[in-house]
Formats: structure tokens, sequence, C-alpha cells
């Protein structure tokens, strides 16, 4: 059963997992979690920011450059050719 969990594994990961904390992409999903999970601990903290936001169409458009930038953003450094460290 392991075996058969970790040729699973193997065939669907990248060989270098172990390496992933140094990737650019996981460091900006580490940092983009920690601030989403501070504002569900603290709801009150983004209450307070919103009134700082510009309104009417600006606010809309702040609001999806937002969203895209929670998915481009991983993306995009994720495939960013990065530099091979001493221990690869």
């Amino acid at each position: 059963m392991i075996g058969k969990l970790k040729a699973w594994a193997e065939r669907r990961f990248v060989a270098d997992w172990r390496e992933s904390w140094k990737w650019a992409s996981i460091q900006f999903t580490a940092a983009f979690s920690a601030l989403i999970g501070a504002l569900v601990a603290n709801p009150d903290a983004l209450l307070r920011v919103i009134p700082y936001l510009p309104s009417g169409p600006w606010r809309a458009a702040i609001a999806t450059l937002f969203v895209l930038a929670s998915f481009v953003l991983p993306t995009l450094l994720r495939l960013w050719k990065q530099e091979k460290t001493d221990a690869e």
C-alpha cells in the first residue's frame, strides 16, 4: 500500500520537492496564506482598511487585481527559472 502511494506521488510531484521551500512561488504562497489567515483571525482589520480604498469602479478593479494576483503571481513565480542551489 505504501509503495503504491509512493509511486503515485513520484509520478505526479516534482522530483526535488524537498527543496520546494526555496522556490519563490512557495514563499509567495506562504506569505499570502499568512495574510489571509491574519484577516480571518481578525476580520476587523479588513474592515478598517476598506474605507481607505477608492470608491466606485476603482474598488472593483482593486478587488479584481487582488484575485488575479493570487493566481497569476504564484503561477508566474513557479514557471520562473530559478538558479540551482549548491545542494542540487
